[in-house]
């Protein structure tokens, strides 16, 4: 009888570690709390981090991310990679210039208020995030750039509620930025 229990809580011991360990270092569920990434993920919504990449690559435009807010480390938020190490972002005119070259945007609520103006420049180890509801988003505009260390992890697929289940990618408008880049 003791080992059936001893052998029983080996059991759960290791399954605790290796939930602990998957949530720590693998993956991490999140909810999504506002609405400054809106129209893409909505209040309420949770969804799936994959914590891994970031080790072994820097993100990448257009990712959405999970970073920890510098200034108020408490604070955690989700927000979209507009701007790499070397970027110099200009908000003109309700528009997002990126290099000098306008950010065409068709996954965003609303363009910026047209009286918000500035001009950032991403420093290297650093990325540029804003939200997708631009008007409602407290992001890069306000904070700076995020340290790599800030960045929690990617978010990979919308999970729950079931019926919004999606996965995650970065816009082509982001990618074909990079690719003029090139150019």
């Amino acid at each position: 009888m003791l080992k059936h229990i001893r052998d029983w809580l080996i059991t759960i011991l290791e399954a605790a570690a290796l939930t602990i360990f998957l949530l720590v270092f693998v993956a991490q569920s999140f909810l999504v709390e506002g609405y400054s990434m809106e129209p893409t993920l909505e209040n309420g919504e949770r969804v799936m981090v994959e914590k891994v990449s970031y080790r072994f690559r820097d993100p990448k435009r257009g990712e959405i991310i999970i970073i920890k807010n510098p200034l108020k480390r408490r604070d955690i938020y989700i927000k979209r990679v507009v701007g790499l190490p070397g970027d110099t972002i200009e908000v003109k005119n309700g528009q997002i210039f990126i290099n000098g070259i306008l950010l065409e945007e068709d996954y965003v609520l609303e363009p910026f208020n047209s009286w918000y103006s500035g001009t950032f420049f991403v420093p290297e180890g650093h990325v540029f995030v804003l939200g997708d509801n631009r008007n409602h988003s407290d992001d890069s505009r306000r904070i700076g750039p995020i340290p790599y260390g800030d960045v929690i992890g990617r978010v990979m697929f919308v999970y729950w509620p079931f019926d919004k289940f999606e996965f995650l990618e970065p816009p082509k408008a982001l990618a074909n930025l990079d690719q003029s880049f090139d150019n």
